[in-house]
């Protein structure tokens, strides 16, 4: 289950999050920025993944590449307050057992 979350940052830019579970936590699968004023969203994964530099990385050298360059491009709040409004969205409210154990 992949949840969208939208935040809107204090510059007026929309930040479009896709974020899942995995075994270990809440993942970011995607980011997609609308600048303020604009229609058309940017693909945070595109613009870095397109770059030449990246491609001549080898796969451990990749993900701290991509680390880093998305840090450069999102702030690190905008980023936290989305984890959190996933992880608000995602924890139960109360316990539910089933009637068959």
């Amino acid at each position: 289950m992949v949840s969208n979350v939208e935040i809107k940052h204090t510059d007026g830019a929309k930040y479009h999050f896709g974020i899942g579970q995995s075994a270990v936590g809440l993942m970011i699968m995607w980011i997609k920025i609308t600048p303020k004023g604009k229609r058309k969203s940017l693909d945070v994964g595109d613009q870095i993944t397109n770059d030449w530099r990246y491609r001549q990385l080898d796969s451990a050298e990749r993900a701290t590449y991509l680390n880093e360059k998305v840090l450069e491009i999102v702030p690190k709040d905008v980023i936290e307050e989305a984890l959190l409004k996933t992880w608000e969205e995602m924890k139960p409210n109360e316990i539910k057992f089933s009637g068959g154990f």
